[in-house]
């Protein structure tokens, strides 16, 4: 997975979304905490072409800033996950794709830092 260019790899931590328990005397609801991931993968912003492309045509709402590229191993199958990378929290717009049809890496469009799609 892009071995070409090791200077762009970057730790990142795969999320899995916790799951919701039942309510205590006070009202509040028990969540717990999803299943982590680290991988190294390269985050990589939208071109501002593409980007603009996209705001033409009619997207709604917030426009995607951000792919991901991971390994095809990476738990990232669903929508039910988030990358942490750094102290950034990046949430997935769409489905991981199989960039380049080879079997090899998951591009991962998302948004901004904190960003969840509308």
């Amino acid at each position: 997975m892009l071995t070409y260019f090791p200077e762009l790899m970057r730790d990142m931590l795969i999320v899995q979304d916790g799951t919701f328990g039942g309510f205590d005397d006070d009202g509040r609801q028990g969540v717990s905490t999803g299943e982590q991931t680290p991988v190294r993968g390269v985050l990589q912003p939208i071109p501002v072409r593409t980007r603009s492309q996209m705001q033409q045509s009619g997207a709604l709402g917030g426009i995607p800033a951000y792919y991901a590229y991971l390994p095809i191993t990476a738990p990232v199958q669903g929508m039910g996950y988030h990358l942490v990378i750094g102290d950034l929290t990046y949430y997935p717009w769409e489905d991981a794709q199989d960039a380049g049809g080879a079997g090899e890496y998951f591009r991962v469009t998302l948004g901004s830092p904190g960003q969840r799609r509308a």
